[in-house]
């Protein structure tokens, strides 16, 4: 859910295939949310990068996930 001044939208949270360490998944979401927000992406495409981004997190062991893992803001799924 995100607010900003009086307007609340929900986005729906898809599952992933399996879920082997949630430690990072907060801070990696964030990061892709904010950097998509200062590309210019509107705010239901940064929530689903951000999305993207902590579902790929989540599926690899530690907070950081090796480097050939790791998208870029263009190449996660966002909406246009």
């Amino acid at each position: 859910t995100v607010a900003s001044g009086t307007d609340i939208a929900s986005f729906p949270v898809k599952t992933v295939g399996e879920l082997i360490d949630t430690t990072a998944a907060g801070d990696s979401f964030n990061a892709a949310y904010l950097a998509a927000r200062l590309c210019g992406y509107d705010t239901a495409s940064a929530v689903q990068a951000g999305q993207s981004l902590a579902a790929r997190v989540i599926q690899c062991p530690g907070a950081i996930i090796p480097r050939n893992a790791t998208p870029s803001l263009f190449q996660l799924k966002t909406k246009s």
